[in-house]
């Protein structure tokens, strides 16, 4: 593989992220698409993103016309030199979303389960298959380091202070997670994550299905590699969600303890980029209109086209950038 050069796409995003002249805390209110050739119409980019604090539907539908435009324009001009490697991105999302949600429906019934995605690489994909099967549906949790400061007997035993668990789990009461609820629902609940190892998935899985937490009633784990019957295509995606830098895009930060997690999911616009929010947009904006693109395609066509653009993103995630 290819180490990175001054333009590749894991730089870009270290830079934007570090220190581009759009980082969204650097001029306050003053973003404008101007920058778009025969645009010379003042746009006040921070207020209009302030609308997206979490990202929901809901928030997307009051936007204008306008401001949506908008929106998509300085997307647009900010990816121009990579705008492959965004157009990939944004198609990876829509691709492992699909098969995660074609896959639970086909096990579990539609409506019939709720997806906890328990690390940042998984955050926005998480967030795009919300927007499928509902919001309501998918909770994301940094869980997929716990295994680093919680060893495997804390994890599934008494041993971890009575405090500590009891602040986690009222904390997961705030996201819609106890086992009252998870008892009554009718759904199954499952834990999810990419897999390199496993013990991500494993750790969080044992921390959670904790009698003193949300008890092991109703609640399954599963890889996406689980989601995809084809192994050359489960693998290919598995290898891009390794590399290709989905951590940076993440609603949630990296939590270095359990007492941390809470702080961890807070409002996400306090910790991001301009470029990361208008990716986040994005992501919403695509799947508010999915079923408009979707009509391109007829139902017998859309199996190989999804087949394809797997290996494309595949094949341009690992061809370019550097595993980190």
């Amino acid at each position: 593989m290819r180490t990175d050069s001054i333009n590749s796409p894991n730089n870009v995003i270290r830079n934007y992220a570090v220190n581009s002249k759009y980082k969204s805390n650097s001029v306050k209110n003053t973003h404008f698409c101007g920058n778009i050739a025969g645009d010379k119409t003042v746009f006040l980019l921070n207020d209009v993103l302030q609308k997206l604090s979490y990202y929901t539907k809901s928030e997307y539908k009051n936007l204008s016309k306008e401001e949506i435009q908008k929106l998509r324009q300085e997307y647009e001009y900010l990816i121009k030199d990579n705008k492959i490697y965004y157009e990939r991105l944004e198609q990876m999302h829509q691709m492992a979303s699909q098969r995660i949600e074609e896959c639970c429906d086909n096990k579990y019934g539609k409506g019939k389960y709720h997806v906890i995605t328990i690390g940042r690489s998984l955050s926005s994909i998480g967030k795009v298959l919300g927007y499928r099967i509902g919001e309501e549906n998918v909770t994301n949790i940094p869980l997929s380091d716990a295994n680093q400061y919680l060893d495997k007997t804390q994890m599934k035993y008494m041993s971890i202070y009575t405090n500590n668990i009891e602040n986690f789990s009222k904390f997961l009461k705030t996201l819609g997670l106890s086992k009252n609820k998870i008892k009554s629902s009718g759904k199954k609940y499952i834990i999810m994550d990419y897999c390199a190892t496993g013990a991500s998935l494993e750790g969080a899985t044992t921390l959670l299905t904790r009698a003193d937490i949300l008890g092991n009633k109703n609640i399954q784990s599963m890889s996406v590699i689980d989601c995809i019957q084809d192994i050359s295509e489960a693998n290919r995606l598995n290898s891009v969600l390794i590399c290709c830098g989905l951590k940076h895009f993440s609603f949630v930060d990296k939590a270095y303890s359990l007492d941390s997690v809470p702080s961890a999911v807070k409002n996400p616009n306090t910790r991001a980029d301009l470029l990361c929010k208008l990716f986040w947009f994005k992501l919403l904006d695509n799947e508010m209109n999915r079923e408009i693109i979707s009509q391109k395609y007829t139902k017998e066509q859309k199996q190989p086209v999804i087949k394809t653009v797997i290996h494309k993103i595949s094949d341009f995630f690992i061809n370019n950038i550097q595993l980190r």
